[in-house]
């Protein structure tokens, strides 16, 4: 579509969202991040995260919204689960997938396997996959997730708790078994790390529980990076409200593809925009700023004076 040519109506825009292929959008998103890379020097970070949206949609046309589709309960939402993998030490966008609304978490945790061995693993339970976790433990990758309280595990060796450790609510620090139950799979013969916390301000707080396969950092360390995963909380909040795809117009999967990925497309442009211009000034402000002077040209905008 011509940039410059005469305006479309929305309808037209929808047709060719619909038949256009996710790959050359895709491709205009790597070559954007590389660039953005190279410019301004960045490398992979070293905490990457998973997780994963619903995204209501308005037809039930599409075969991702019709395998989570139940015609006995239509007043409910109907729609597709997005996974999106962010680079959280860069607040940069690494991968997306798309699935249907009753597809599992565990299935996409593939995303993560092209990070590299000095990058980890952030997620929570829904992702849990102990064939997965094996694989990560006899690759050496990294990675920190919940441990799912049905029993307690068992522990082999307990590590010293420093005070510093303590002023950060971690109550015990176990080298235990992966699986609680000895003959689970073969899962007991691995080992893994368990860093158990329990917030002492809530009275009414269960014990959570660490897992990670790093033993070369303090629990305290281990809490910080798990702590880092609400980020990617806030970058998807920040896709779904202020880039517009909290509901899904699209009646294709390559229309829904293309709209997260242009989402996407927006969100590196907005965050090049804050560090170049106006580093400092926030995504959301940032986004609003442009929202709002959108429709000016560029050689007037002004940008807000710094407080």
């Amino acid at each position: 579509v011509n940039p410059f040519g005469d305006p479309i109506s929305r309808a037209q825009a929808y047709k060719i969202n619909n038949h256009t292929n996710p790959k050359m959008l895709g491709d205009i998103f790597h070559k954007i991040r590389k660039s953005i890379q190279s410019k301004h020097q960045i490398k992979r970070g070293i905490v990457t995260a998973i997780d994963s949206t619903f995204v209501a949609s308005r037809s039930i046309t599409c075969p991702l919204v019709t395998k989570g589709y139940n015609p006995s309960k239509a007043k409910r939402r109907t729609g597709i689960k997005a996974h999106l993998v962010m680079d959280l030490t860069n607040r940069l966008p690494e991968r997306i997938a798309i699935g249907s609304g009753k597809q599992a978490d565990a299935t996409t945790l593939n995303l993560l396997n092209a990070l590299g061995k000095e990058t980890v693993r952030v997620f929570d339970r829904g992702y849990r996959q102990y064939k997965t976790f094996i694989k990560y433990i006899e690759a050496n990758e990294w990675f920190v997730t919940p441990r799912v309280m049905d029993s307690m595990p068992n522990a082999i060796v307990d590590f010293e708790i420093t005070q510093n450790d303590l002023d950060h609510d971690v109550i015990a620090d176990q080298l235990c078994y992966l699986s609680s139950q000895r003959n689970t799979r073969g899962y007991s013969k691995y080992q893994i790390r368990c860093v158990m916390l329990l917030h002492r301000n809530d009275p009414d707080c269960k014990p959570q529980v660490l897992m990670t396969n790093m033993m070369n950092i303090s629990a305290t360390e281990v809490v910080e990076i798990y702590n880092q995963r609400c980020l990617i909380e806030v970058d998807i909040h920040h896709l779904k409200q202020l880039l517009g795809i909290s509901k899904l117009g699209a009646y294709s999967e390559h229309g829904i593809l293309n709209q997260w990925i242009i989402a996407l497309i927006c969100y590196l442009l907005i965050w090049l925009f804050e560090r170049t211009h106006y580093q400092g000034f926030g995504f959301w402000k940032a986004a609003k700023f442009i929202r709002y002077n959108i429709t000016e040209t560029w050689y007037s905008l002004e940008l807000p004076a710094p407080t």
